[in-house]
């Protein structure tokens, strides 16, 4: 009797266990869930020349000044809400270069020495990757607000010795579609393309700006597209692309060489990978470019083109309107 009652002591306390354990698990999973499932924003705050540190600012309003003549010397990013990931940031200093990249409330930048920062680059990583795209675009001496950029993109510039004076950031949600290829854009249209256009498209990308950075990557995929919705080039991603005298890639054999590559899963090294996100990004609407056209290096621009009041200049290209 007793030998029986000890048998279904330890049974209860068996089944028990296994009841916490899965009560663990299931708690487990959920939290996993909610945090991929979840929502976030971002939080910002500029240490200014003569004012220090500002107050903390969100979401697309403005931190730092405009109209004071004020230098931006540092700068910490986090992001809010309840979704797991990291926003990552670096920033350019006068006299210093390019800082390490730093990530969720820690400092880019330097404070007590008189430097302005100069450019400035932001991304995400984690699950809030796949749900968000940073935004950001900043006010710059002499020049005031630039265009909107994105997902570590550089704001402002690194060769122009032009001070950052202000900056807004901001989380754009990344629409989700049942087609894969398929994308709303800024431009007020949805481009469809299909796997092949896909292929052409980011082919023509790495051919024309392999080497160069995920900024002057999102830069050619955003001239190819430019023309594309403005219609002078053709009326089809083929047609513009292989338009007489334009993309060489396409005239020489290079660029059906680097589509057969892609279809055949060898895009794998990291500039390939740059070229699809580019791709991807710019079908979404996230144009560094504006609405310009053409690029060239810049040697091939001062011969053919001398000068363009809408000049951007991006790594190894000239971005313009002809």
């Amino acid at each position: 009797m007793n030998l029986s009652l000890g048998r279904i002591t330890k049974n209860k306390y068996l089944m028990s266990a296994i009841i916490v354990g899965i009560i663990l698990i299931c708690f487990v999973l959920t939290m996993a869930i909610s945090k991929a499932d979840g929502t976030a924003g971002i939080t910002y705050r500029a240490h200014v020349a003569y004012n220090g540190w500002m107050n903390w600012t969100s979401d697309g309003t403005m931190a730092g000044t405009t109209g004071e003549s004020r230098r931006m010397e540092a700068i910490k990013i986090k992001l809010t809400g309840d979704m797991a990931g990291d926003v990552i940031y670096q920033t350019y200093v006068r006299d210093m270069g390019w800082q390490g990249e730093v990530k969720n409330s820690e400092t880019s930048g330097v404070e007590g020495q008189s430097k302005q920062i100069e450019a400035i680059k932001i991304r995400l990583e984690g699950d809030v990757k796949s749900k968000y795209n940073v935004l950001y675009r900043v006010h710059v001496k002499n020049k005031g607000w630039l265009d909107w950029v994105s997902n570590g993109a550089m704001a402002g510039s690194d060769t122009e010795g032009l001070r950052i004076e202000a900056i807004e950031i901001k989380l754009e949600e990344i629409p989700q579609s049942d087609t894969p290829s398929q994308y709303e854009n800024n431009r007020g249209k949805v481009t469809t393309l299909t796997d092949d256009e896909f292929a052409m498209f980011v082919a023509i990308i790495y051919c024309e700006s392999g080497g160069e950075s995920y900024e002057g990557k999102l830069g050619v995929a955003n001239v190819i597209l430019n023309r594309l919705y403005g219609g002078t080039y053709g009326d089809s991603l083929r047609d513009v692309i292989y338009a007489k005298g334009q993309f060489s890639p396409a005239g020489d054999g290079k660029l059906d060489r680097k589509i057969s590559e892609y279809k055949n899963g060898k895009f794998t090294e990291k500039a390939h990978k740059e070229c699809i996100e580019a791709a991807k990004e710019a079908m979404a609407g996230h144009n560094n470019i504006g609405s310009r056209k053409n690029f060239m290096t810049p040697s091939a621009f001062k011969r053919c083109v001398g000068s363009a009041s809408d000049k951007l200049v991006i790594g190894n290209h000239v971005f313009f309107t002809w």
